[in-house]
């Protein structure tokens, strides 16, 4: 909170000794009874009434503030528009419908990563969160189911090319062939071990191709690893044909 503000005094005495989650409880329960005020009276409840859009205007306007705190070496401005910038977070969480706890817990279930590791994978998580075939997986999406184990499913391909053609992926959200690691050699081992029986079983019994299509350049058009089982009775044409 801007302390700078005229009617607003800093905190004395035992607000002081208070830790700092009672200082955040605290101003989040004050926000909270401040959102039904008159907003002609109260800059919480104008703020609030405006959610989100002036929340995130006022965070801009605050954190341009604090990097030229920081620019200037001015100790006294950091901690105030840190303030500020802390303020207008809360705000925006509780226009939100959450409260500082949500952003407790994400912390608490980063303990003992590292910065790399975890951003990867809230990567991840983020597009499992969207991820069509995870969807599929969960049974959210209808599917033509041909084959399903504890690491793996496959199903027919809604557009196929051919006369067969099955779609096999990892049950477990993984982006791409090109985010693989140690760790997915036994889904990608399964994968290509029951390829052949489901191209067999499913009408191509003298061969079939195998196509893993990644990233940009492959035209990977699902951010799901997956890979393409292609076959039938007739040969299929080049591989890839010259540009």
């Amino acid at each position: 909170m801007d302390f700078r503000r005229p009617g607003i005094e800093r905190a004395k005495g035992d607000l002081f000794e208070m830790s700092t989650n009672e200082i955040l409880n605290r101003l989040s329960e004050t926000l909270a009874l401040r959102r039904n005020a008159d907003p002609e009276t109260s800059y919480t409840a104008k703020l609030l009434a405006g959610a989100p859009d002036s929340i995130l205007k006022k965070i801009g306007e605050e954190s341009a503030e604090l990097i030229m705190a920081v620019k200037d070496e001015d100790p006294a401005r950091i901690a105030c528009e840190s303030a500020d910038l802390v303020y207008h977070m809360l705000a925006l969480l509780l226009s939100c419908g959450m409260s500082f706890d949500d952003v407790t817990r994400e912390l608490a279930l980063r303990e003992g990563i590292s910065g790399l590791a975890e951003k990867k994978s809230r990567g991840a998580r983020l597009d499992a969160e969207g991820c069509i075939f995870c969807r599929i997986v969960k049974g959210e999406i209808p599917s033509q189911r041909v084959y399903e184990d504890e690491e793996i499913y496959a199903f027919k391909d809604i557009h196929p090319v051919r006369p067969v053609h099955i779609l096999v992926i990892p049950k477990r959200h993984i982006a791409s062939l090109s985010d693989v690691g140690e760790t997915d050699r036994a889904v990608l081992g399964r994968i290509l071990c029951e390829a052949n029986r489901l191209a067999v079983e499913n009408g191509s019994p003298d061969g079939f191709r195998l196509i893993i299509n990644t990233g940009r350049v492959g035209q990977q058009e699902v951010r799901h690893l997956h890979a393409h089982i292609i076959g039938g009775t007739l040969p299929l044409g080049p591989m890839v044909r010259g540009e």
